[in-house]
């Protein structure tokens, strides 16, 4: 009866330490200004990206098409 309480306790103590404090202490961390900020730069940057790379794939495809519109053809008859 012993072991099956020790190795209960020990389980239990094993769960609890593994935790991070905050978890423990239930509350949440909160977030800097400067935290904030990066976010919020992150995220723009990130869309300036997207918006550019758009950007160049539609001019890549535009450049294609007019590659293919004005390349001499081959026709066999």
């Amino acid at each position: 009866m012993k072991r099956v309480t020790a190795c209960l306790l020990f389980v239990l103590l094993g769960l609890a330490l593994s935790r991070p404090p905050a978890a423990l202490a239930r509350t949440k961390t909160k977030q800097t200004k400067a935290q904030k900020d990066a976010q919020k730069q992150y995220k723009k940057y990130s869309k300036q990206q997207a918006k550019q790379q758009k950007k160049q794939l539609k001019a890549q495809k535009k450049a294609m098409k007019k590659f293919n519109k004005n390349r001499p053809t081959i026709t066999t008859t």
